[in-house]
């Protein structure tokens, strides 16, 4: 990162230094580029190039959506169908076991179907077809509600990470699916700067856009969410991790009472319940850092405890011997803040600390926790500099108060698509911003709900869904036998994948 920072430094240096003209293919399209040379001290990995794309306005407007989790895949997913007069569509999703559907129902969702507070518009038509490119360090879509499973289950492994190669809809001329990491927006420019992940060698390159969708979310460690960038990598590497909590013997010690390391806790125990497993959270409550009630924590941690899980509350993890082999199971001993200690060949960081991906955003779009300050219609709000209506930012670091879920993320994404939509089709018309103003959707205020799987059963909470509920049907009812992979493929539109994992 250090060379990324000293070439950033100079970049603006970079400007006075002559330029040559030339073309690249970029996706399926051909596109004027200008390379800046730079010269890069200290860095002997990189070569001393700097690729930038067209700075002259293009003919067809670019939409760059950095992320493709839930909330950034839905939002091309859906500007496609509204590309393609769909309308922002829900197909159903496949029966699991339990008689869950993956979708809510079929056909088009009205904004009121998305809990937008614009129940009176539809998407608009538009007369010409967007560029658009998806920007993701991976190479496909990663189910992270299913993280517990997939880490402890082999069978699950291969479900669970869907190459975007694999998506028929995105196999289209005007779409480019972009492996690389973001380095630098600049909003004033409507440029983004990044590295790319497929390059031998390293070279940063700079793409203009109309409008930026951020979607980058958050960064937590491995094993809570794949560091792999490649399905091929993260299989291997689901692999050895799932070799290790089978062959563990002094037992395995989870850390974070949050709802991440609370399910991967209760997985594990699930998946093998001869083994010894211990969860750690700090606080003397479970969930302590979300506004749930406490009959809901405390089934959860009934629930916990009765399938066999240690639960040690109100004690910090303070250091733990890691084994110089991260390939072997070596015993650690875990020291706690109260002095004490705990034997484990396996440790697990899942803390609910995680920090939002958005070091490479301007400063002023940011608020002290480093979450995107937006509006309801998801876009920048007007204080983070120039041209904040053409900004966006959904999903995890999105600075929203409440419970952030996948289905939450999943509409932000469709809202966004409808936003950037009804703009397009007023720039097209002429129509006046203020005007414009007035057709977009805006996010509903933020609900308080949860729900966790618990190994063989699940513990939920919705105050508008008849409050507390537990039990194995209320597992096999919100997350069927993947962990509401397929109700998220479903959700997505992209139910074609849901129905190969509907039997694990």
């Amino acid at each position: 990162m250090d060379c990324l920072v000293n070439t950033l430094k100079i970049m603006s240096f970079s400007r006075s230094l002559p330029t040559k003209r030339f073309v690249t293919t970029f996706g399926h399209q051909a596109k004027s580029s200008t390379a800046l040379p730079i010269i890069i001290s200290n860095c002997p990995t990189m070569r001393s190039n700097f690729t930038t794309f067209p700075s002259a306005q293009q003919s067809v407007p670019h939409i760059v959506v950095i992320g493709g989790a839930y909330a950034g895949l839905s939002t091309v997913l859906s500007l496609l169908r509204i590309c393609d007069g769909k309308g922002l569509e829900q197909r159903k999703g496949p029966s699991s076991r339990g008689g869950h559907r993956g979708g809510a129902r079929g056909g088009a969702l009205s904004p009121t179907n998305l809990g937008s507070e614009r129940p009176d518009v539809r998407p608009p038509a538009l007369s010409s077809t967007p560029r658009i490119t998806l920007m993701d360090t991976r190479d496909g879509f990663f189910h992270t509600v299913g993280a517990p499973l997939a880490h402890s289950f082999e069978d699950y492994v291969p479900k669970a990470w869907i190459p975007y190669s694999s998506i028929p809809e995105l196999q289209r001329e005007n779409v480019t699916i972009l492996q690389g990491t973001a380095v630098k927006a600049d909003p004033a420019l409507m440029s983004v700067t990044y590295m790319p992940e497929t390059r031998a060698t390293v070279m940063l390159q700079t793409m203009n856009y109309d409008y930026l969708v951020v979607a980058s979310g958050l960064l937590r460690p491995w094993p809570v969410v794949p560091s792999a960038i490649t399905k091929s990598q993260y299989s291997a590497d689901a692999t050895r991790q799932i070799s290790k909590l089978a062959n563990s013997e002094a037992g395995i010690v989870v850390v974070g009472g949050g709802a991440v390391g609370i399910e991967t806790a209760a997985e594990i125990k699930s998946r093998y319940p001869s083994k010894d497993i211990t969860l750690i959270h700090s606080r003397a409550e479970l969930l302590s850092s979300e506004s749930l009630p406490l009959d809901f924590k405390s089934k959860v941690l009934e629930t916990l405890r009765e399938s066999g899980v240690k639960v040690i509350l109100g004690k910090r993890m303070v250091q733990t011997e890691m084994p110089s082999d991260v390939g072997s199971n070596q015993l650690q001993h875990v020291l706690l803040s109260d002095g004490s200690t705990i034997p484990a060949d396996v440790v697990i960081q899942a803390t609910s600390s995680a920090v939002p991906s958005t070091s490479f955003l301007p400063n002023n779009s940011l608020d002290e926790n480093g979450f995107v300050k937006v509006d309801a219609t998801t876009q920048w709000q007007s204080t983070s500099g120039p041209n904040s209506s053409s900004h966006f930012a959904i999903g995890d670091i999105a600075a929203r108060s409440g419970i952030k879920l996948a289905a939450g993320a999943n509409n932000m994404g469709k809202i966004t698509a409808f936003n950037i939509a009804t703009l397009l089709s007023a720039a097209e018309k002429g129509v006046n911003s203020r005007e414009v103003e007035k057709h977009l959707m805006r996010l509903p205020p933020p609900r308080t709900s949860l729900k966790l799987v618990l190994g063989e059963t699940a513990v939920a909470y919705s105050p508008d869904r008849g409050g507390l509920k537990w039990g194995k049907e209320v597992k096999e009812r919100i997350f069927g036998d993947d962990m509401a992979l397929s109700r998220a493929l479903g959700s997505l539109g992209l139910s074609e994948f849901g129905s190969r994992s509907s039997t694990l």
